[in-house]
């Protein structure tokens, strides 16, 4: 997928957000599963972040809807959402590259 201005923008950004940042706004996410599952797409594209990682279940289903409306919920532009879940979906992958 070629990025936009505005995605390499956000990418630039996300990547001087802290632990603390990304956890803030990962706890807004409901219901747990889905939390979950984007602390662990956060981490594989950002950071480590050891309290959701470590209890990551594959095997605990989500919509795919849901996951990219909680990525959009802690500011992964649509696209870039969708692209992640699908990928999560699929063969699991690193960071993103802006």
């Amino acid at each position: 997928m070629t990025l936009n201005q505005s995605e390499r923008n956000w990418i630039k950004t996300a990547n001087k957000m802290t632990e603390t940042d990304w956890l803030t706004l990962i706890n807004l996410i409901n219901p747990t599963a889905v939390r979950v599952h984007v602390a662990c797409i956060v981490y594989w594209d950002y950071l480590h972040l050891e309290k959701y990682t470590r209890i990551y279940k594959p095997t605990v289903k989500t919509q795919e809807n849901d996951m990219c409306q909680a990525l959009i919920l802690i500011g992964y532009p649509g696209r870039i959402a969708a692209q992640r879940v699908k990928s999560l979906r699929g063969q699991l992958r690193g960071r993103l590259r802006g």
